[in-house]
This record gives C-alpha cells, sequence and structure tokens, in this order.
C-alpha cells in the first residue's frame, strides 16, 4: 500500500508537470499566434496601400495635378529628359578629357601616376605638391635657358647655315666664271651652274628670312625686325630643330633642316653656240648618250678643282678616277673635255676601252695598255704618239 501511495504521488507530480508545460506551450503559442496576425494585418495593409498608390498614379486627378505643377513651373518632361542625356553625355565627355589629361602628365612627368579616375586624389595632391615649389625659381632657370636655345640657334644654326649657303653661291659662281671660256663638242655648249631659292614653300619662307639677314640685326628672336608671320615662321623652325627625336624618321627628318641644300635649287644650264637654252634636270630624262654624260664629267672635275685650289692647305694633291668614261661621247665632246681637264689642278686616272685609246691618249701623260693573252693578263707602257699607228 505505502509503494503504491508513493507510486500514486509521483504520478500526480509528472501529470502536474505535463500539465505545466501544456499550459506554457499555449502561452507560447498564444504569442506567436499573436505575431502572425500582426504580419498578417502589416500585410493587409501594405497590400492595401499599395493599391491604393497604384490607382492614384492611374487617377485622373492626379495627372492633372502633376500637369498643371509642370505649366506652372514652365517645365517640359521631355526637355527634362533631354537636358538629363545631355548632361550625362558632357559629363562622360569631361570625365574622358580629364583621364586623357591625367594620362599626358603621367606621361611626360610622372610615370607612377595611374590615369583613372578612381585615383583623382593622388593628381590632385600632385597638383598642390608642385603649385608650392619655388615657381620663380624654376621660370628664371627656364628663362636663360631659353636664352641660350635662342642665342645658339641665331649663331651657330642660322649664322652658319646662311655662310653655307653664300659660300656654295660662290663657289658656282667661281666655277661658272670658269666654265664660261670652254665650249664643249661640235655645237659649242657652254655650261653654267644655275641656282635659285627652293620651290618648297616652307623651306623658301625660312630661306628668304635667313638671306635677309634680318636675324642677324635683331637682339631677340622672334620680336624685332620681323613681322608676325615672319616671327612665326622661325618659331616654327626653332622647334623643328629643338625637338627631341626619338626615332630614325625623325632624325631623318630634323637633318633636312640642317642641311643647307636644301634650301635651294640646283640645275646645269646649257646654251650652245646658237643661244639656244636647256637645263639637264630635263634634258637627262629626255636623252641618252653624250648630252648627259657630258654635264657629268664637267660638274665632277670642277668641283675637285675647287676643293683643291679653296680647300684646305693639306690638300697637297688630288686624284681623280673615271672608268670606262666617254663611252657614249663623240670626238668632239671628247675632245673639248679632255682640253678643260687640262687647265684643272687635279690628277686624272682614265679608264677607256681599246677603241676610245686614240681619242685621249693626246692629253695623257702617261699611257699604259692592259690586255689578257691565253688567259694571263699583261701590262705594257703605251707610246702615245704612236698609238694611232
Amino acid at each position: 500500500i505505502s509503494n503504491c501511495e508513493a507510486k500514486i504521488k509521483e504520478t500526480k507530480e509528472e501529470i502536474n508537470l505535463v500539465k505545466n508545460k501544456q499550459n506554457l506551450n499555449r502561452i507560447n503559442y498564444g504569442k506567436i499566434q499573436e505575431s502572425l496576425n500582426s504580419i498578417n494585418a502589416n500585410l493587409e495593409y501594405l497590400k492595401e496601400e499599395k493599391d491604393n498608390l497604384k490607382k492614384g498614379l492611374d487617377d485622373e486627378t492626379y495627372k492633372t495635378r502633376f500637369n498643371e505643377y509642370l505649366i506652372n513651373n514652365k517645365l517640359d518632361i521631355n526637355k527634362i529628359n533631354q537636358d538629363f542625356e545631355s548632361f550625362q553625355k558632357y559629363n562622360n565627355s569631361v570625365r574622358s578629357d580629364l583621364i586623357n589629361k591625367m594620362s599626358e602628365y603621367s606621361k611626360h612627368y610622372k610615370g607612377s601616376l595611374t590615369a583613372i579616375i578612381e585615383n583623382l586624389s593622388d593628381y590632385i595632391n600632385e597638383y598642390y605638391t608642385v603649385k608650392n615649389l619655388n615657381i620663380v625659381e624654376y621660370k628664371e632657370a627656364a628663362d636663360n635657358a631659353f636664352k641660350v636655345a635662342e642665342k645658339s640657334f641665331k649663331e651657330d644654326f642660322i649664322s652658319k647655315l646662311k655662310e653655307k649657303i653664300e659660300k656654295s653661291q660662290k663657289t658656282l659662281n667661281k666655277i661658272n666664271k670658269n666654265l664660261a671660256l670652254h665650249p664643249f663638242g661640235n655645237d659649242e655648249e657652254r655650261y653654267k651652274f644655275y641656282y635659285e631659292p627652293t620651290k618648297n614653300s616652307e623651306f623658301y619662307n625660312y630661306y628668304k628670312i635667313i638671306m635677309s639677314g634680318k636675324m642677324m640685326e635683331s637682339t631677340d628672336l622672334f620680336t624685332e625686325t620681323l613681322d608676325e608671320k615672319e616671327r612665326s615662321y622661325m618659331n616654327d623652325l626653332f622647334n623643328k630643330i629643338s625637338m627631341e627625336t626619338n626615332s630614325q624618321e625623325e632624325e631623318i627628318l630634323l637633318s633636312k633642316y640642317l642641311d643647307y641644300r636644301n634650301y635651294m635649287n640646283y640645275d646645269i644650264k646649257i646654251t650652245n653656240k646658237h643661244g639656244e637654252e636647256s637645263y639637264f634636270s630635263k634634258i637627262s630624262k629626255e636623252k641618252s648618250g653624250g648630252e648627259t654624260q657630258t654635264p657629268f664629267y664637267i660638274v665632277i672635275a670642277s668641283c675637285f678643282d675647287e676643293l683643291m685650289n679653296n680647300g684646305s692647305k693639306e690638300l697637297s694633291t688630288c686624284v681623280v678616277v673615271f672608268d670606262e668614261a666617254f663611252n657614249n661621247m663623240d670626238e668632239g665632246r671628247i675632245k673639248s673635255l679632255m682640253e678643260f681637264y687640262k687647265e684643272l689642278n687635279i690628277e686624272l686616272i682614265i679608264i677607256v676601252p681599246s677603241n676610245r685609246i686614240s681619242s685621249i691618249a693626246p692629253y695623257m701623260d702617261t699611257c699604259i695598255g692592259i690586255y689578257k693573252k691565253n688567259n694571263y693578263p699583261f701590262v705594257q707602257s703605251l707610246n702615245k704618239d704612236k698609238i694611232n699607228e
């Protein structure tokens, strides 16, 4: 009985514990249910608000009031859209331009900066760094450097270029005086070096200013004695010869401006006994034979002779070699040419085929014959007085 009573009591306690748990679960369930109801109510409210908002947007009264607002404030929805697109394009353009300028700065001044819009603050910091430098000191240094470059441009380039052009013209004039005394061939052709300012418009403009002497009269390169157009030309030339060359093409371009010959045109004027004139530049394209060969041999020999007469004192002799010479020239032209050569201050070695020996031998100091027999070469001294026998 005692055991049964103990069991009954224990069972009652378990029943009470279960009941307590049930009551607790009922309370929790009620709270959960209450939360669910609240959520559902909120959903219903939001749905109702959504429907009301949609209804309001579709409502004619709302549309009317909105249109009145636009009219009263002189607004055009299409214009607003256009303005927005325009501002968007402008913003993209400014952004692109800014990135390009950032890239240029990085390329020329600071390669460690990366040209992306996210790094704009780095460029702003760079700006303030440069801004706070001693600009006055750098400006004075830059001004002094420009003055040195200006002086060098005027004295070392312009002056020497003018000197070379004038010297070449004087040299050609001297050669012309000598050529005027020597008619060539049966037509008694007389040759004269012809020169004039280049027809290239760019180099012609430079030539006129350089040869005018105005550059050497002024103390300032681009402001004194020159008019506005002339200053522009000289400024352009100054920039071209002082540019930094980074490629072979740029080196070639620079050499064009440094070579005085590009500032003039050259030709050979030919006048026959009848006073008829022609130019070598033309006949060299149209004719062949002695008419084109004669000017060549005259020019080559005259230039070497001028070099000997007016060149360095260290030049004691000048030897000119002509191989297979005069092969297309007639006897009259060869005779005139050889007589001309005898008056020049140069030593000639002339190599001709056997059929031309008789034409040049009388004018040579020494004649040597070279021939082959049984596949062996032989060299023999020739008596020029007996060559025709």
